[in-house]
């Protein structure tokens, strides 16, 4: 039975995911909303007759109130069916209504385009680590379009959730270094590539030719992560503590023994994150009949030598690789930390708007929030 019924106009579906996905985030796991695929409206289903099941089973109704709500006929009937008790939380009919204290609310929303979510919202306990946006990676410098914040497009973000949620039981979790990348990042990191006296940090292609890195498939004019389908990735232990120390100099190269390479929370892969080398491959990949495989494997040059990194690293890149399968992702031959999401449908096309910084946590909750928490 869900505890909290969303009541709102067709033409609000985005702003009714978003708040939503809030409440699921907060610890608020019971909501029905009838967009949602899979506690919402099943197909075929009589919709009114299902709504008013709904509704009276439920033991708060949020009404997301707006001009479209209000002169909604069916709008008012959600109202008037409802015998539950009811909760209205101010801060989000006014997030609707585009005034008060909501209003900050709603303008970290609509500054992602639809469809694009903060994984934070969907699940805050993934950990992020968003090199990119800081001088932490390959280049030496914060990357054009990047702030410190996982986006991705809202499928994506969910079947991390349930990867996320798998792993919990096992003291494990998820990291993630890179999710949604504009396009302009992209041009960037090409553009570096062409200019040899930028700088850079040869401790992520320390074996590797700077010159080198386009043909060999490490970095390319086009990108998986600008459609917001693809995430960079690791494992770590629970519970953990963020690796602070990472930001610092001091370290080695990606290919050095774990205790001398970067530090950084991770499991023990091998290599570290970024790290443009052969020892870098996914083993799952590695003689892979997949025709896409294998034609990355030989762009990347990846038939030989072996890999040489001990067993414990190879079971964890493997551990690494099923898990994502499981949850509709696929993994590419050169770099055991990229997954793309294949099981999105429609058509997509490549963006390239800035990633805005969401707010704090406690900040958006404290907003939104102004009514009583329900009982669980």
């Amino acid at each position: 039975m869900s505890k909290i019924f969303i009541s709102h106009s067709s033409r609000n579906d985005q702003e009714a995911i978003a708040v939503k996905d809030w409440l699921v985030s907060n610890g608020w796991n019971d909501v029905f909303l009838d967009l949602d695929p899979k506690r919402g409206l099943a197909p075929g289903e009589h919709w009114q007759e299902a709504l008013k099941a709904a509704a009276e089973r439920c033991q708060a109704v949020l009404f997301l109130i707006s001009k479209d709500w209000v002169g909604s006929r069916w709008c008012g009937l959600d109202a008037f069916m409802t015998r539950a008790a009811m909760l209205l939380i101010g801060a989000a009919t006014l997030y609707l209504l585009g005034g008060g204290p909501g209003a900050a609310f709603a303008e970290a929303r609509k500054s992602l385009p639809p469809g694009f979510v903060y994984l934070k919202d969907i699940d805050p306990t993934i950990v992020q680590d968003i090199r990119y946006a800081t001088p932490f990676n390959f280049t030496g410098a914060p990357v054009p379009g990047y702030g410190a914040e996982c986006v991705l497009l809202r499928e994506v973000a969910i079947a991390l959730k349930e990867a996320q949620d798998e792993l919990r039981p096992q003291n494990l979790g998820l990291k993630v270094y890179d999710c949604y990348r504009p396009q302009r990042a992209v041009r960037a990191f090409v553009d570096w590539v062409k200019k040899p006296d930028a700088k850079g940090d040869e401790r992520h292609y320390p074996r590797t030719p700077r010159a080198d890195l386009v043909k060999l498939g490490y970095i390319s004019a086009a990108s998986n992560h600008s459609y917001g389908t693809a995430v960079d990735l690791t494992l770590i232990a629970l519970p953990t503590e963020r690796a602070q120390a990472a930001r610092r100099n001091d370290y080695g190269a990606c290919v050095a023994p774990k205790d001398e390479r970067e530090p950084d929370e991770s499991l023990d892969m091998g290599t570290g994150f970024d790290c443009f080398d052969l020892n870098s491959r996914n083993p799952a990949l590695l003689g892979s009949s997949d025709a896409e495989a294998q034609k990355s494997a030989e762009k990347s040059e990846l038939a030989a030598p072996p890999l040489e990194i001990q067993k414990d690293q190879r079971d964890r890149r493997l551990q690494l690789f099923a898990l994502m399968k499981d949850h509709g992702f696929k993994g590419i031959g050169a770099e055991w930390w990229h997954y793309q999401y294949t099981r999105i449908p429609r058509p997509l096309k490549p963006q390239d708007f800035a990633i805005p910084a969401a707010e704090p946590r406690s900040d958006r909750s404290g907003r939104l929030r102004s009514g009583a928490r329900p009982s669980s």
